[in-house]
């Protein structure tokens, strides 16, 4: 296909959970270095979705969720 444009972003950064094993919360940490749309989504084993975090466009920076499971 000629022509076709992917918005691929270059560079992201989810970081690793703290503190893991967690119980029974944990913080979820991202860095976004330009503004883009971002899903953050749990899901459980048989891949049911369990809560939506983020479902919306957000500026370049870093950003923490709180998982309470």
């Amino acid at each position: 296909i000629k022509n076709l444009k992917l918005n691929i972003p270059k560079s992201f950064n989810l970081s690793q959970n703290y503190p893991n094993p967690f119980n029974p919360s944990t913080k979820i940490e991202y860095e976004l270095q330009t503004s883009d749309f971002v899903s953050i989504k749990i899901y459980d084993l048989l891949g049911k979705e369990i809560k939506s975090y983020v479902n919306k466009k957000q500026t370049a920076g870093k950003y923490q969720i709180d998982f309470d499971g």
